[in-house]
């Protein structure tokens, strides 16, 4: 469950009629339309977001509408939207760099919170058998309502819990926060690199590859100190970078062997769902099979990436790909063109 805003009373949320009906609807074997992803990636054959949460937590409660804040065992909390980055497939909902884009192109977009008004004082003593805590936004590691929760939480619950971040991996975490880190059970902290190089600067704009490169060193760095902390690579497979994984994944191997880390986590390529026009089953035919030619049979989530690449297309996406890339191509001063230039024939 995702969470927002000012502390809440967990029993009143989490049995809510929102919750209550979802349930309903999920005993009755409903397909319910916030499941249509990996309604979408089971159809295909392929192992979804729903099997491994439920191969983590498999029923220990007789199941029914109503549940008890006690029985949580996975939190996801909402940091804020605070950013740095305004990544291509991303918006003002979950990053303040994207607004000042927004506003210039005259887009509209809905409020978020802000960091400042967000806070989770007592939040964890209402949920005393919580074994895994992940932290979205916004940049986990700019956010104040991060730091504040992480320093709340007593050394005898951090014990029991395992974190989970995902980082655009410009920010490198404060002394205080990389102590705080040292004192749960366990730490995943995945690296959000959508390229190699000028591609990643192009597509997580405005982030620049030397800044990252060393962010991922710091991050190795630590994990290799603290066993328990582990770093992965994940890769959000779209239009632009569709074609250029096998680079950065070489890079993040030989990035991992410099260092000596031995995390076990992996790189992980998860494709686009939305914006839909970036979605990799939209590419143009002509593009798909050199697509294909360039993915690695043989890696997990890319097979599933392929899959979706020879589904059919929508040939009314091409327009909408290119009117929303050419605009922000002249606001920032890009060109899709260099960054892909397996796109150019476009």
């Amino acid at each position: 469950m995702r969470l927002g805003g000012a502390t809440p009373r967990m029993d009143l949320i989490l049995n809510s009629p929102v919750f209550q009906q979802l349930r309903a609807q999920s005993l009755k074997g409903e397909a319910i339309a916030g499941c249509h992803q990996c309604d979408e990636v089971e159809k295909l054959g392929h192992y979804s977001l729903r099997a491994y949460a439920n191969s983590l937590w498999p029923q220990t409660v007789r199941e029914g509408l109503t549940v008890k804040p006690s029985q949580t065992k996975y939190l996801e909390v909402f940091v804020g939207n605070t950013c740095n980055l305004k990544c291509l497939m991303c918006g003002p909902h979950q990053s303040t760099a994207w607004q000042g884009d927004y506003q210039k192109l005259g887009w509209t977009y809905p409020s978020s919170p802000s960091d400042e008004t967000i806070a989770y004082d007592g939040l964890l003593e209402q949920l005393p058998g919580l074994e895994e805590l992940k932290f979205v936004g916004g940049e986990p590691f700019l956010s104040k309502s991060h730091d504040r929760l992480l320093a709340s939480i007593p050394a005898d619950h951090a014990e029991k819990i395992k974190l989970v971040y995902y980082t655009n991996c410009t920010t490198v975490p404060s002394a205080q926060v990389f102590e705080a880190l040292g004192r749960f059970r366990a730490v995943n902290i995945w690296l959000s690199i959508d390229g190699f190089g000028a591609l990643n600067e192009y597509i997580r704009f405005p982030s620049r590859w030397p800044v990252v490169e060393s962010t991922a060193r710091e991050f190795m760095d630590f994990s290799r100190a603290h066993p328990r902390v582990q770093i992965g690579m994940h890769t959000t497979v779209n239009w632009y970078n569709v074609f250029s994984l096998g680079p950065l994944r070489a890079w993040f191997r030989a990035l991992k062997a410099e260092t000596g880390n031995t995390s076990k986590l992996p790189m992980v390529s998860i494709p686009l769902s939305n914006p839909e026009f970036l979605s990799v089953r939209h590419l143009p035919p002509a593009l798909k099979p050199l697509a294909q030619e360039r993915l690695d049979a043989d890696c997990f989530m890319q097979a599933r990436i392929a899959a979706l690449v020879a589904e059919p297309t929508e040939p009314a996406v091409l327009d909408r790909f290119l009117d929303y890339t050419r605009a922000l191509d002249r606001l920032r001063g890009n060109d899709f063109r260099s960054a892909a230039p397996e796109l150019s024939g476009l």
